[in-house]
């Protein structure tokens, strides 16, 4: 069960990163 809760943990913070990565990279091409 430990192990799901990783796995969870990690997926959502892989997801936080691609959000983050996707809102920088907006950001970036409406300063453009």
């Amino acid at each position: 069960m430990s192990k799901l809760i990783k796995r969870f943990k990690e997926d959502l913070q892989l997801a936080g990163y691609a959000d983050r990565s996707i809102q920088s990279y907006t950001s970036a091409v409406l300063k453009l």
